[in-house]
């Protein structure tokens, strides 16, 4: 699941990286494992109902990768105030935290002795406008209000980014109902496991022909 494409490995390729000593699983068998656990542990009914009452393009599944939500017109949306709620807070969270129009946020260092030194500053300030730079450049302004709205409706979002040869940086949604979370003892977030299709071309013109699987191959 962290890493499924549009064809599964077969049972050859699911045993071809090395055991871990401690438990006997592959890295395969590993991730298929846990992401088995954690997809039990989505309130997928829950979220199923909000995306029918407000937004019914806002979840898919796997098999939706490619938009055939949009024949979904909310059959059982009979008020939309919350639906319009969501747009209008979407849009104030967009423009009054990462507005693309001005600076939304500094650099600092954990030390604060050395956030007084000027050059130190001018450093700083440095890597700020070049971090601005790469944001205009990439897709991040474009993804940031779905991230918004999954997170209105849905309390809770994902995105990943990524590093892009052509735009130093690319953005990758994730809808609801295609990824799930893992948390450590702490509560912090320290996984995602994703559900997601790729054609061969894209998989090939992703990771090169040589590291793909026999079956793409």
């Amino acid at each position: 699941m962290a890493a499924a494409a549009k064809t599964r490995p077969n049972e050859a390729e699911r045993h071809d990286n090395p055991a871990d000593p401690l438990t006997g699983e592959t890295l395969y068998q590993y991730l298929e494992r846990t992401a088995t656990q954690l997809e039990g542990t989505r309130p997928m009914a829950v979220w199923q109902a909000l995306a029918k009452t407000i937004a019914p393009r806002a979840m898919r599944t796997v098999g939706e990768q490619k938009d055939t939500t949009a024949t979904k017109l909310g059959p059982d949306i009979f008020n939309n105030t919350a639906t319009l709620a969501a747009r209008t807070a979407q849009a104030g969270l967009m423009s009054g935290n990462t507005s693309p129009s001005r600076p939304w946020f500094q650099l600092r260092t954990p030390d604060s002795k050395l956030n007084k030194i000027r050059t130190v500053r001018i450093w700083l300030d440095e890597v700020r406008q070049r971090m601005v730079e790469i944001f205009l450049k990439s897709n991040l302004y474009t993804v940031l209000p779905l991230v918004y709205y999954d997170l209105l409706i849905f309390g809770t979002s994902a995105f990943a980014l990524m590093e892009d040869d052509e735009d130093t940086i690319r953005a990758y949604h994730m809808p609801i109902g295609t990824y799930a979370l893992r948390t450590g003892y702490r509560g912090n977030v320290n996984g995602c496991y994703r559900s997601f299709t790729m054609s061969v071309e894209q998989l090939v013109r992703r990771f090169g022909l040589e590291n793909c699987s026999p079956t793409v191959q």
